[in-house]
Formats: C-alpha cells, sequence, structure tokens
C-alpha cells in the first residue's frame, strides 16, 4: 500500500493540470504545419475522436471521401455478420493512411469507425496517438481526448 502512494506522488510530479474544455495542437500528416482546436476531456472514452471535417482539414480529404462511399458496403458486410477482422481484409486496402477500421460501442449504439495515426500537442507534450473518426458535426467540440491521451495529465474540473 505505501509502495502505492509513492509511486502515485512521483508520476503525479511529471503530470501537468488541464481544463476539462482545453485548446490543443494537432499536426498535420506529413508536415511541421500544426492546427489548434478546442478539445474536450473524456475520461469514459478509451479512444480519442475527431470529426470528419477536422479529419480532411488536418490532410486526410481523399480518406475521408473515400470511407463514406464505402460505408454503406462496410454496413451491409456488418449486418451480414461479417467481423472487424474481416471488414479490415476486405475494406483497408482501399483506406489508403488509415490504421484499421474499428467497433465502437457508445451511447448511439455500436458503429464501425476509421482510425487514423495523429499527432497531438498539449501544454508542450507531444503524443503521438490514434483517432476515429466520427459525425461530431453537431457537436460543439470536433475532437475528444479519451484515456490514451488523458493519462498523461490531470483533469481541473
Amino acid at each position: 500500500m505505501k509502495g502505492e502512494v509513492l509511486k502515485r506522488k512521483f508520476w503525479s510530479f511529471f503530470k501537468k493540470k488541464i481544463k476539462r474544455i482545453h485548446v490543443v495542437a494537432i499536426q498535420k500528416p506529413g508536415s511541421h504545419t500544426w492546427i489548434k482546436i478546442k478539445a474536450k476531456a473524456d475520461t469514459g472514452a478509451k479512444n480519442n475522436s475527431i470529426d470528419f471535417s477536422l479529419a480532411e482539414e488536418i490532410g486526410y480529404y481523399d480518406l475521408v471521401h473515400i470511407f463514406k462511399k464505402l460505408e454503406p458496403a462496410i454496413l451491409r458486410e456488418r449486418k451480414k455478420g461479417a467481423k472487424i477482422k474481416k471488414l479490415n481484409e476486405l475494406f483497408l486496402p482501399q483506406l489508403p493512411g488509415a490504421q484499421k477500421l474499428v467497433v465502437i460501442i457508445s451511447s448511439h449504439g455500436a458503429s464501425v469507425r476509421l482510425q487514423v495515426p495523429i499527432i497531438l500537442k498539449i501544454k508542450g507534450r507531444k503524443i503521438k496517438t490514434s483517432a476515429n473518426i466520427y459525425a461530431r458535426k453537431k457537436m460543439k467540440i470536433h475532437l475528444l481526448l479519451g484515456q490514451s491521451v488523458l493519462k498523461y495529465f490531470f483533469i481541473s474540473i
């Protein structure tokens, strides 16, 4: 027990505080250009999530449009009972720059999403991670930070 307390105190020294809604920088793939955007810390989400429009803005324009064209076929295969491994085998070769297709279960139900690599800069710390692309247009914040990024920070409410 004492060792756990010391371990938490040690690592807390390296963590910085961020607000629940925080301005972060996201790098355009293959360039040194950074875009500043508001992000929302979502402690319940395991992965990061970005809106289609933000994905297009940072350089995934072609990938987003290919995915939108393939989405009906992906959903048809999913309804037929295809597992995510099979979907990746069928559709990933047609999606250049994508890491993989993932199934995300949220309050809106289960959906198949495209996962892409991203680089974030938060409080001076550069973090290489991935994000799934989802239609967040109706929401005010177009970038959700999940636990994969939040583990490096304290969140002040």
